[in-house]
């Protein structure tokens, strides 16, 4: 006797089989997340240093280097650098 098997698809069977492979990929989400990073054009930096130059009691910042999944990055935003900043390709 030979075993049963379906010869129709049944859409909630794709669904539920849909759902198991999202379910796989949130149990995965740190290199989910890692592989977002590495591939996104835009991306985190961090500050790393930074010169400035003191004018009467303000310290106006010249250059600021950023490090992030892209390398390390010179920036310059109108005399202020933030600590986390969201920047494109090093160009």
């Amino acid at each position: 006797m030979a075993s049963y098997t379906p010869k129709r698809i049944r859409p909630l069977r794709l669904i539920a089989g849909l759902f198991r492979m999202l379910a796989e990929l949130m149990r995965l989400w740190f290199l989910v997340l890692i592989l977002a990073a590495l591939l996104s054009p835009v991306g985190p930096h961090m500050r790393l240093a930074y010169t400035y130059e003191q004018r009467g009691s303000v310290n106006v910042m010249l250059e600021c280097t950023y490090v992030g999944t892209r390398g390390l990055v010179q920036y310059m935003r109108g005399g202020e650098c933030p600590f986390f900043v969201l920047l494109d390709h090093p160009e």
